[in-house]
C-alpha cells in the first residue's frame, strides 16, 4: 500500500488521489486483459478518465499486419490468448496522434491472413430471392436509427413498390452501450433489414465492414445481378439507377466497379488527417485505383471474386482502399459514371436530386432527405 506522512490537508489529498489513480487504472488494465482472454475476439472501446484518452481498438489477429517493436506509428497492444497465439489491437485512426514505440506494418499480399471469422448478431437470410436485380447494402453507424429512418421514408421506400426487385439491408457493427444494441434488435423486429457483425461499430472498422456485407451478399442474394454499395447520408436514384445506370453499364458491371472512382490518389502522411496512412502501412506514392466507398456499383459475379480473394489481401483500416488492393490483385478495372457525386453540391433546386442527371449525393442530413423526397418536381 502506498502511504507517507503528510503535514497538510492538501498533501493527504494528493496521497488518496495518487492511490485512487492507480486502483482505477488497475481496474481499466483488467477489464481490458480480461474482456481480450475470455470474451469473443471483437473490439472494445476504453475511455481512460485519467488522461481523457478515447482507444479504439481494432482487432488485426490473422489480418496480415506484423508488429514491430521501436518504431512509431499506429498504437498497438498485443495481449496471450492462453492458447499459444497473440492478438494485436491497432488503433483506430481517429486515435492515433499520441503514438507509442510499436508499428504494423503489411505486406501487399499474403496466403490466408485475413480471414472473416466475425459471427452475425443479426443476419436475415430472407432478404432476396430468386427476382432480386439489385440489392443495396447501406453502411450505418450502429446509433444512426434517425438515418435509417429517414431512408425509409424516402428513396428506401420505392423498393417496398417492386417486391423483391431491389432490396437492401443496413450494415452495423456491435455498439460499445448495451442499450444501443437493444434498440437496434427493437429495430430490426420491425423492419427486418439490419445485418449487424460481431466487431465494435467504429470508423476503423468499416474495411469488416464491407467484408461483412460481401460474406453475406455471396451467402444470401446468390441469384441478384448487381449490387450496390452505399452509405446512410445518400441520396439514391433507384428508378434511374434501374432504368439508365443498369442498362448502360451492365456488362462493364460484371467486370468492373462504378462510381465516383479514383485513379493516383496520394496516401494522407499528415498524422493529424481522419484519412492517415504511415508509410509502414503503405510506402507507395499512390493507391491502385478505387471507387469512393460513399457508393458503387458492381456485379455479385464482382463481389463473389472480391470475396474470395480478400483472405489474400492484409487489413487496410481505409475500407475503399482496401477494395481498390483486391481489384488490383485481381486485375479487375473501376470506371468513372457520371451522376455519382461523392459531395452534395451547393445550391442546387430540390428537383435537380429527382432529375435525369443525378444518380447518388453524398452528406445529406434527414431533413435535407426528406425536403428532396416531398418536393413537387
Amino acid at each position: 500500500m502506498i502511504y507517507w506522512k503528510t503535514k497538510s490537508n492538501l498533501g493527504a489529498c494528493l496521497q488518496y488521489g495518487l492511490l485512487i489513480a492507480v486502483i482505477l487504472n488497475f481496474i481499466l488494465f483488467a477489464f481490458f486483459t480480461l474482456t481480450h482472454r475470455y470474451l469473443k475476439p471483437h473490439a472494445v472501446l476504453i475511455i481512460n478518465p485519467l488522461l481523457g484518452t478515447n482507444i479504439s481498438l481494432i482487432h488485426v489477429q490473422n489480418f496480415g499486419l506484423v508488429h514491430n517493436e521501436n518504431k512509431v506509428g499506429y498504437k498497438t497492444r498485443t495481449t496471450d490468448n492462453g492458447n499459444g497465439s497473440s492478438t494485436t489491437a491497432l488503433m483506430d485512426p481517429y486515435a492515433h496522434v499520441n503514438n507509442t514505440n510499436a508499428i504494423l506494418t503489411r505486406n501487399l499480399t499474403c496466403i490466408g491472413c485475413f480471414k472473416y471469422s466475425y459471427d452475425y448478431v443479426i443476419e436475415n437470410i430472407d432478404i432476396c430471392d430468386n427476382s432480386t436485380e439489385l440489392v443495396l447494402l447501406i453502411t450505418s453507424s450502429a446509433d444512426g436509427f434517425d438515418q435509417r429512418n429517414a431512408l425509409r421514408k424516402t428513396w428506401l421506400s420505392f423498393t417496398r413498390l417492386r417486391g423483391h426487385l431491389v432490396t437492401y439491408v443496413f450494415l452495423l457493427g456491435e455498439s460499445s452501450k448495451g442499450s444501443i444494441n437493444d434498440m437496434i434488435v427493437e429495430e430490426n423486429e420491425r423492419h427486418h433489414d439490419v445485418i449487424q457483425g460481431s466487431f465494435l461499430d467504429t470508423y476503423g472498422n468499416l474495411t469488416l465492414k464491407t467484408r461483412m456485407a460481401m460474406k453475406w451478399t455471396v451467402e444470401h442474394c446468390s441469384a441478384t445481378k448487381y449490387v450496390m454499395k452505399t452509405d446512410d447520408d445518400m441520396w439514391v436514384n433507384i428508378p434511374l439507377i434501374l432504368s439508365m445506370a443498369l442498362p448502360k453499364f451492365g456488362k462493364i458491371l460484371d467486370e468492373q466497379l462504378g462510381g465516383v472512382c479514383l485513379k493516383n490518389e496520394k496516401p494522407h502522411r499528415d498524422p493529424k488527417s481522419k484519412y492517415y496512412i504511415p508509410e509502414t502501412l503503405y510506402n507507395k506514392k499512390t493507391f491502385p485505383p478505387f471507387c469512393s466507398g460513399t457508393s458503387y456499383l458492381t456485379s455479385l459475379a464482382v463481389v463473389r471474386k472480391i470475396n474470395e480473394v480478400a483472405e489474400n489481401v492484409p487489413f487496410f483500416p481505409l475500407e475503399d482502399v482496401y477494395v481498390g488492393f483486391c481489384l488490383e490483385q485481381l486485375k479487375l478495372h473501376v470506371f468513372k459514371i457520371a451522376g455519382f457525386y461523392h459531395y452534395n453540391p451547393l445550391s442546387r433546386h430540390l428537383c435537380w436530386y429527382k432529375g435525369p442527371i443525378v444518380f447518388t449525393v453524398h452528406g445529406l442530413t434527414p431533413e435535407k432527405l426528406q425536403d428532396i423526397w416531398n418536393a413537387n418536381c
